[in-house]
């Protein structure tokens, strides 16, 4: 920066990659980072990080799911490209049955079952993380 002159601007590529540190990056380079997001009720943000040197994302959704008699399937808005780390339900419904806590389970890169111990029919808000 102390050089008046022409400057070489970093690919997309080089970008993601943090491979070269003599080349400037554009507004546009930066934007390729973050992949689609949808900000919908049932939504996912994808988040770079680097890791270990190399760019990585990831991907947070959410959502709600009804159970039906104690249990419900989410359908995840977009699959994760590898694994499904968490599902965190959260109770929506009002404080009488507020002691029916959610729990999460066999989590796939699509979807993740969600059961409640009332064998009632109740409403849960979801939060998904994975890669």
């Amino acid at each position: 920066d102390a050089l008046a002159g022409a400057i070489e601007i970093a690919t997309n590529a080089e970008t993601a990659a943090g491979s070269d540190s003599q080349r400037a990056i554009v507004p546009s380079a930066l934007l390729s980072l973050f992949a689609s997001s949808s900000l919908a009720g049932s939504g996912y943000a994808r988040v770079p990080v680097n890791s270990a040197g190399a760019f990585h994302e990831i991907i947070v959704q959410w959502g709600t799911v009804s159970t039906s008699g104690g249990g419900g399937t989410i359908t995840f808005p977009l699959a994760f490209p590898t694994v499904c780390l968490v599902v965190l339900p959260v109770n929506t419904q009002n404080a009488a049955s507020s002691t029916f806590a959610p729990s999460a389970a066999n989590f796939s890169t699509t979807g993740a079952n969600i059961y409640n111990q009332s064998g009632i029919s109740l409403t849960y808000n979801y939060l998904a993380i994975g890669y």
